[in-house]
């Protein structure tokens, strides 16, 4: 009975021993190593705790394309008595010569060639790329071998894989890390601009802006085979890059794919590009600057009630006759050029709202605006379809105009004169206070012809950039072979430089002086009505006024008689 309790309590202690050291081990140890004898238990028992380089994520490492290998697969160690050692023995002689040319790879060469070692086929097509060219033939430690672009080497993934360094999302930036290196650039005689240019270019925009459809480096460039753009076997290089645009574009020809290269828009390599966007910034600079020192002394003006101290309408005749025969109104836009009015408002902000993300796709908001309207390839139908309305009622406007015109009723008032520039002098005076009396406008104001002109210049520009973007091949079968590459850049830079100016004139000049003045805020229904009250008519067309009054005096008289 006593060696039974004896046994009993034995037994009880040797369980509670047991199971302590049980649960103290599954503490320690995740629960693929509480189980398992393997030296790859103990490989990620010791790393997965360590806090320098030699740190590997668990989880990250059994989530990646290599998750279900050992780690042996790519170290070349042998574990002896739970410790491990290198060993160079148990790797091809393939991994160990293609090593000795990767001393720029960190400190085990071993593991970064291991590689070669599975991937035979990648490693025999990469073997004749630029890259293999720059670090077997040429001793270049800096030039991209597997993990370089890979990476990092212990979560690959997939190129399918959004997260993955070598997908269609990111690939972009992974070349960039060599290819936008200013030290690496001019250390080998690299084209600095290569990333800039892309990123600056339609392609790269789009891309930014998440385009499944726009071409990458892969693409054009190749991955594994990727060859210098001289090489006769590069797709860039001659015919080979008419065929390739071709696959795209249809249609593409030895001018159009001579269009882009990856030199950047300055005064060296596009001198025309580079000036024209000098220029067209100057423009913008100076026209914004003009306008808006104008509008500031408009508000001044409008402020300190100066506009209804100085009213005054002098009159060659009586006005009692006259004025009961006017009506309250008077018509100054008929109902066709409402029409015009109305489309054009719509497609011109239609279009910036869907294109000026094309212009910054750097900005946070760019990719969330981009997206409300389906994706970038159904903003561009949408963009397009906006031409297509804002050309329609361009027709439609010089179609009319060209109607009044064979019916003698299309007047001159419109066009630019001298005495513009000199109502906009007199008119500065008045409203910096030089001044007490306004200039007497006829039907259309300086400011109104500015308008008008101004939205003439900017439709044309537009359309003529916009349909070169939007049909590229045929333009550039159009235009002569001399002006490829330089025209593209032009034609971009005056595109989106002339839908910013669109936009201020439209949102800032416009607005204010038609809808936000004291005298018709909050809004000015001629554009609606198409009529100005008689009232307004004095004061703002006194010139206009006595027209009419002289046509009524005419009419009087004649009924008279």
């Amino acid at each position: 009975m006593r060696n039974s309790k004896n046994t009993i309590s034995f037994t009880r202690k040797s369980l509670h021993k047991y199971l302590s050291v049980f649960f103290f081990s599954a503490l320690l140890l995740p629960s693929s190593a509480a189980a398992s004898p393997d030296p790859e238990v103990r490989c990620i028992v010791c790393h997965s705790r360590l806090r320098d380089e030699r740190f590997v994520d668990e989880r990250g490492y059994s989530e990646s394309v290599h998750g279900k290998l050992e780690c042996t697969a790519c170290h070349a160690v042998r574990f002896i008595k739970m410790t491990h050692i290198a060993s160079e023995d148990i790797v091809s002689d393939e991994v160990k010569e293609a090593s000795k040319y990767l001393n720029g790879k960190g400190r085990d060469t071993i593991t970064v060639a291991s590689c070669v070692g599975c991937h035979e086929s990648e490693n025999s097509v990469f073997r004749k790329s630029i890259h293999s060219k720059a670090i077997f033939e040429s001793g270049i430690p800096n030039a991209a071998f597997c993990t370089d672009c890979h990476s990092p080497p212990h979560y690959i993934k997939g190129a399918s894989d959004p997260s993955s360094s070598a997908s269609r999302q990111k690939i972009v930036e992974t070349c960039a890390r060599c290819h936008s290196d200013r030290t690496i650039a001019s250390r080998y005689g690299l084209n600095i601009y290569v990333v800039e240019s892309y990123r600056a270019h339609f392609h790269g925009k789009r891309y930014a802006l998440g385009s499944r459809e726009t071409p990458n480096c892969v693409i054009c460039h190749g991955s594994h085979n990727i060859k210098s753009h001289n090489d006769p076997e590069s797709p860039v290089f001659g015919a080979n890059k008419v065929r390739l645009c071709s696959r795209c574009h249809e249609g593409a020809t030895e001018e159009f794919a001579r269009a882009f290269t990856h030199r950047p828009i300055d005064a060296k390599s596009n001198p025309t590009a580079f000036y024209v966007r000098a220029f067209m910034v100057f423009m913008i600079l100076s026209v914004v600057s003009l306008l808006f020192i104008h509008l500031v002394l408009d508000i001044y003006s409008e402020i300190t009630k100066r506009r209804g101290k100085g009213r005054k309408t002098p009159m060659k005749f009586s006005l009692n006759t006259l004025l009961k025969n006017l009506p309250g109104e008077v018509e100054r836009m008929n109902i066709h050029y409402r029409i015009q009015h109305i489309v054009l408002f719509i497609s011109v902000f239609y279009l910036a709202a869907s294109g000026f993300t094309l212009k910054y796709p750097e900005l946070r908001i760019s990719r969330a605006w981009i997206n409300l309207w389906g994706g970038v390839e159904m903003a561009g139908h949408l963009h397009r379809f906006g031409a297509v309305v804002l050309v329609a009622d361009a027709i439609y406007h010089l179609g009319y105009l060209v109607y009044l015109a064979i019916n003698k009723r299309l007047g001159s008032d419109i066009l630019p004169r001298v005495k513009d520039i000199k109502d906009c002098w007199k008119n500065m005076g008045y409203l910096t206070g030089l001044s007490d009396e306004r200039p007497k406008f006829s039907r259309y104001t300086y400011l109104q012809k500015l308008d008008y002109w101004l939205v003439v210049i900017i439709v044309f520009v537009m359309t003529i950039t916009g349909f070169m973007y939007w049909f590229p091949t045929l333009t550039a079968d159009m235009l002569p072979g001399w002006s490829s590459f330089w025209i593209w850049g032009v034609a971009y830079v005056a595109h989106s430089t002339e839908a910013l100016i669109a936009l201020f004139f439209g949102i800032l000049w416009h607005l204010y002086n038609v809808h936000l003045k004291s005298r018709v805020f909050p809004m000015s229904w001629i554009w609606l009505t198409g009529k100005i009250p008689l009232e307004d008519l004095i004061e703002d067309h006194p010139l206009e006024f006595e027209h009419i009054l002289e046509e009524e005096k005419k009419k009087t008289l004649s009924q008279d008689s």
